[in-house]
C-alpha cells in the first residue's frame, strides 16, 4: 500500500498561503453577507447608501478576523509538524482546538 502524497506546500510558504486565502474568503463572504444584510435590513432610498457604508467599515474587519484565524491555524499546524505530529488528520484537530484556545484568549486579553 502507498503512502499519500503531501501535496501542500511546505510549512514556511504555507503560514503565507493559508494567511492570504483566509484573507480573501473574509473578503468574499463579508461582501456578499454585508450587502445582503443592507439590502434585506433598510428601506430601498437609502439601500445603496448602506452597502457603500457597510462595505466600508465593516467588511476590513470580517477579512483581517478570517486572516487572523489562517495565520493561527498555520502556525499552530506547522509547530505541530515541526514537533513530530505524523498524522495529518489529528494534526489538523488538534491544530483547530490550540487555534480555538489562542481566539479565545486573545479575545478575553482585549476586553
Amino acid at each position: 500500500m502507498e503512502m499519500p502524497v503531501n501535496l501542500r506546500t511546505p510549512c514556511p510558504n504555507r503560514i503565507y498561503e493559508d494567511t492570504g486565502v483566509a484573507f480573501t474568503i473574509g473578503a468574499i463572504g463579508g461582501i456578499i453577507f454585508q450587502c445582503g444584510q443592507a439590502i434585506f435590513t433598510r428601506s430601498r432610498s437609502r439601500t445603496l447608501l448602506k452597502i457603500g457604508s457597510k462595505l466600508r467599515y465593516r467588511v476590513p474587519t470580517t477579512c483581517g478576523s478570517f486572516a487572523l484565524w489562517g495565520l493561527s491555524f498555520s502556525l499552530c499546524e506547522c509547530s505541530l509538524q515541526f514537533i513530530g505530529v505524523k498524522n495529518q488528520a489529528a494534526s489538523a484537530v488538534i491544530a483547530g482546538s490550540f487555534t480555538g484556545a489562542l481566539l479565545a484568549a486573545q479575545s478575553l486579553i482585549c476586553l
